[in-house]
């Protein structure tokens, strides 16, 4: 979900760029080949740092996906 918010992708939107599938390794479980990954190709614009992209990409996951409950943190 957080890769679709950072690379402003909508699955039901109309203008979502090209994305490619990628096998990603997963340190803690997964098989040794990989796991399917959609890769979006984001990268920062020319003077852009990271930390102002990533306070918008929290801030946007945060009003799609809402408070976090007790529940929700525990099974995290």
């Amino acid at each position: 979900m957080v890769e679709m918010v950072a690379s402003d992708f909508w699955p039901l939107g109309r203008r979502n760029k090209d994305f490619m599938i990628e096998m990603v390794q997963v340190p803690v479980f997964g098989p040794p080949k990989g796991l399917p990954f959609p890769c979006y190709g984001k990268k920062l614009e020319e003077g852009e740092t990271k930390e102002p992209f990533l306070e918008w990409v929290e801030a946007t996951a945060q009003r799609i996906l809402d408070k976090m409950t007790d529940q929700e943190y525990l099974a995290r």
